[in-house]
């Protein structure tokens, strides 16, 4: 008798907080955001973590929302393979087995390009970069600038294109500055997983 009035009076404490605070449905729904953005964005994302996805609207537009010169034509699936103009001669070393690390010094900050092959067979390849101007605007549109939250101590943006299973791009932030831009290929990502429909390509309902 003691344990149903202690569950009947919980109900009603919790039916007053819920009426307070917005009604039901804002009680059930979803905590992740989701609103429309401007061409070649299809819509942008976030939920309870720190993260900001953004979804392009074709399978080439993650490219188009960041300034890509700044990889000095680098590519992570393609070892070792720059223009020297841009990137110079890498620094290349081995901090442990089945890992090589490929550092880069360029005007506008370092590349670090990093081959793993834990098994020898299998190779994941990933390219940072780290930036001395950390201006979000010095590499993104306004577009995406305008969404971030300066005033959290760590964010991150997670750029897709519009039915990759992977992100493309992503970008870490400190105290509203970039800390670095990692750049992962994913063409392997998609081969494995296979295609996500998510209602961000042209002329794909959601």
């Amino acid at each position: 008798m003691i344990q149903l009035k202690i569950t009947i009076k919980t109900l009603l404490v919790l039916s007053l907080w819920i009426m307070v605070s917005g009604g039901w449905l804002d009680f059930f729904k979803s905590s992740k955001e989701r609103w429309s953005g401007e061409s070649p964005i299809a819509f942008f994302e976030r939920a309870t973590e720190p993260f900001l996805k953004v979804f392009g609207n074709s399978r080439d537009s993650a490219s188009k929302l960041i300034d890509m010169s700044i990889f000095g034509g680098l590519h992570p699936s393609v070892i070792a393979i720059g223009d020297p103009a841009l990137v110079g001669d890498p620094i290349i070393d081995r901090p442990e087995p089945g890992l090589e690390r490929y550092t880069y010094k360029t005007d506008r900050g370092k590349l670090i390009h990093f081959i793993f092959s834990p098994d020898f067979e299998h190779t994941h390849t990933e390219l940072f970069f780290i930036p001395f101007d950390r201006r979000p605007e010095s590499i993104l549109p306004e577009k995406i600038t305008r969404h971030l939250r300066p005033n959290i101590e760590a964010e991150s943006i997670l750029i897709y294109n519009c039915d990759d299973s992977y992100y493309q791009f992503n970008i870490s932030f400190e105290e509203g500055l970039i800390d670095k831009v990692g750049w992962t290929d994913p063409t392997p990502h998609n081969q494995s997983s296979g295609r996500t429909k998510r209602g961000a390509c042209i002329g794909e309902q959601p």
